[in-house]
């Protein structure tokens, strides 16, 4: 992963060539999807201390969050704590302007492997992993699933945030398969179940086998939910390898009855999409791109899913009749819990 993430390329538009085919491609979206969508017209409240980002309250940071989600068309609006003017900005442009150095920055300048493995995440927390959400600060630590809390009155304690030492009895340690910032703001302790006795979903992962596109192209597609304790994340993800500098490939992403329930909150069922376009580009190596739409993004962690995409490729530069183009679609990538 050394040096491979370019959030500047996170969202990327298609070619004109991919339009020209939506006439054959309908694209259906299911009026409950929009339920999950962040709400458009609401400020968030974001700026940095010269250290790390400081989101106001946790409904800033799960709008922050939910900003690429699966429905949304444009993101909200950025408004600074010190600054009542707000504007329709990109939220990632918007961060790249303040003053602290990210955990995706730090990791760059070192030439260190991303440990935290979320393009999204490692923006938001600083070099030390650090983010402040309302009262709180949260260090992630995902290598050992666990996700520490020190309250923001007890900020001259940073260091001992950093170190992780859990014998300052001021800070406390959650997994990251629990829903940390809803149970640390409810005043619930890690495992206790206090305010939600439902089950919760374990975190998978599956990628289908790669398909060959042409002579110099092969892709494959990867259905996961993913758990980081300050979110939780249903994905598709298409990979495409391609060695010809000069391929005209389009890329699609197709929903086959998918479904979500929150812990003890809300669902969606039965969505299905016939080849959307992917939200994002990511240029993972000179001839890898990781194409991605996020269906779930959210702080509260799910009780079940159902989650099976699969990708297509439509190869422009290789016609089949009756279309102008060969189709190579990949197996089903399916997860259930």
């Amino acid at each position: 992963m050394k040096n491979l993430i370019y959030f500047s390329t996170c969202v990327v538009l298609l070619s004109t060539t991919v339009l020209s085919c939506k006439k054959d491609m309908p694209i259906i979206t299911p009026s409950n999807i929009q339920e999950e969508a962040p709400k458009m017209h609401t400020s968030i409240n974001v700026n940095s201390d010269g250290n790390k980002l400081i989101f106001a309250t946790s409904d800033d940071f799960d709008r922050f969050i939910a900003a690429d989600l699966e429905g949304s068309n444009k993101a909200p609006k950025v408004q600074k704590l010190d600054d009542s003017k707000t504007s329709n900005r990109d939220l990632k442009t918007e961060l790249s302007s303040e003053n602290y150095v990210s955990y995706a920055q730090y990791i760059k300048m070192n030439n260190l492997d991303n440990s935290v493995e979320d393009e999204t995440l490692s923006m938001i927390l600083n070099k030390d992993q650090i983010v402040q959400i309302g009262d709180f600060l949260y260090k992630l630590n995902k290598a050992e699933e666990k996700v520490f809390v020190l309250a923001a009155s007890f900020s001259s304690e940073y260091s001992d945030l950093v170190s992780e030492n859990t014998k300052n009895p001021n800070i406390q340690v959650y997994s990251t398969a629990e829903s940390v910032i809803e149970m640390v703001e409810n005043g619930e302790l890690s495992q206790k179940g206090i305010f939600c006795s439902a089950p919760s979903a374990t975190h998978k992962g599956i990628s289908t086998p790669y398909v060959t596109i042409n002579n110099w192209a092969s892709m494959n597609a990867t259905s996961s939910y993913k758990k980081y304790g300050l979110m939780h994340k249903l994905e598709a993800d298409l990979l495409v390898y391609d060695y010809n500098s000069n391929s005209n490939l389009s890329i699609y992403v197709s929903y086959e009855n998918c479904s979500y329930k929150k812990r003890c909150g809300s669902s969606l069922s039965n969505y299905n999409h016939t080849w959307r376009s992917p939200q994002g580009a990511f240029a993972m190596t000179s001839v890898l791109t990781k194409y991605r739409v996020t269906l779930y993004s959210s702080v509260h962690k799910l009780e079940k899913y159902t989650h099976k995409i699969r990708g297509r490729v439509n190869d422009w530069n290789n016609p089949v009749a009756p279309n102008p183009y060969k189709v190579t679609v990949t197996n089903w990538a399916t997860i259930i819990e």
